[in-house]
């Protein structure tokens, strides 16, 4: 058996497929392979004979391929309708119904993790615990990627104010003759009494009523407990003490308010 490629003859085939393609018969302009085979006994001269066979043409593959996307395509533009679709409903039942901390349905667990974080990293903006406060609240609302910046802003606003309630009782609490001379242990647990908090997050809290207590004490709150600005001072007191690499700085302070603050409950009335 021997085949011929006609390949390189090209434009003389799409001569002759011309006018089939006129008659709107789409003919194959690819490879067209022609084999001489010898006939079978039967044949009456005995010649070899033609046979012409057509392969899948360029053409027919990009329309296949044109047809697999096309399908493709649309499943995802079914898929993206559905989306903007529900997208819509609850951007209208946001209209009807909008967003507050009071509706939102988890005020109780938002006001458990600004406690949490108030406790565990300073009143409001030491140790950047707003930035946390942020971090927790998003977790809360779906995740950072999902969340509604507004829904965001709207639950920080709420948990600012409640940042200003605790630390005004914390305030009053930290210039109390009565108090300021308590046990760290002690003082600490009366500051943050309405706040049941972890053995770990009382630590940190522990930290916070030492520096609170040598804040007062060195700036003069103590004697003029009218003084403004409070807050202010402290979260950059608090922040100043926290960049100062003096070794073992906390064991120090520790033992230094130890030494001048050693009355109990029992002892102060």
């Amino acid at each position: 058996m021997t085949t011929l490629n006609f390949d390189e003859d090209e434009a003389n085939l799409e001569n002759y497929a011309a006018p089939q393609e006129e008659a709107g018969v789409v003919n194959d302009s690819g490879v067209y392979h022609v084999t001489l085979s010898d006939p079978p006994s039967s044949a009456s001269n005995g010649q070899p004979y033609t046979v012409i066979t057509g392969h899948p043409s360029t053409v027919e593959r990009l329309l296949t391929g044109l047809m697999k996307q096309t399908q493709e395509n649309s499943v995802l533009l079914q898929q993206a309708l559905a989306e903007l679709h529900e997208l819509n409903q609850q951007v209208q039942n946001q209209k009807k119904f909008p967003f507050t901390v009071k509706t939102c349905g988890f005020e109780r667990e938002l006001v458990l993790k600004a406690k949490e974080t108030f406790v565990t990293y300073g009143p409001w903006l030491v140790n950047g615990s707003l930035d946390k406060l942020k971090e927790k609240i998003e977790v809360l609302l779906g995740g950072a990627d999902r969340v509604d910046a507004h829904h965001v802003a709207s639950c920080v606003s709420y948990c600012k104010e409640k940042y200003t309630l605790w630390r005004a009782d914390i305030r009053k609490k930290v210039l109390n003759r009565k108090l300021n001379h308590l046990k760290i242990a002690e003082f600490t647990n009366k500051l943050y009494a309405p706040f049941k908090t972890k053995e770990e997050e009382m630590k940190n809290a522990t930290k916070t009523a030492i520096l609170l207590r040598k804040f007062a004490s060195e700036t003069g709150y103590f004697d003029e407990t009218s003084k403004s600005d409070f807050w202010d001072k402290f979260v950059n007191f608090a922040n100043e003490w926290n960049k100062n690499k003096i070794p073992n700085k906390w064991t120090t302070l520790q033992t230094e308010d130890e030494s001048k603050y050693t009355e109990t409950m029992e002892t102060s009335h």
